[in-house]
């Protein structure tokens, strides 16, 4: 894996799920080269590819495989539901 492989699957990690356009711009660098590296990654399985719609275009959105990463979303979705069901901010 190259280094700028390893920075792109560091930012994957940080902000997933994000588009490869999105992912792009983050690292400010081209799409298409973004879009190959991505692609390793994917066929390497240390990524997810999920096709979606969003605001009406099609997007691939790019999700770590790394368990920890993934429990800590899947922690942080559930205090935002706990939150929005206990009335948001009580302070």
């Amino acid at each position: 894996m190259t280094r700028k492989q390893t920075a792109l699957l560091a930012l994957i990690e940080r902000r997933s799920p994000m588009s490869i356009y999105q992912l792009a711009k983050a690292a400010g660098r081209p799409y298409r080269r973004v879009h190959d590296h991505v692609r390793e990654l994917a066929a390497s399985g240390r990524v997810t590819l999920k096709a979606v719609v969003q605001n009406n275009r099609r997007a691939t959105l790019v999700v770590s495989n790394n368990v920890y990463h993934q429990r800590l979303m899947h922690l942080d979705d559930m205090y935002a539901a706990y939150r929005e069901l206990s009335g948001g901010d009580r302070t």
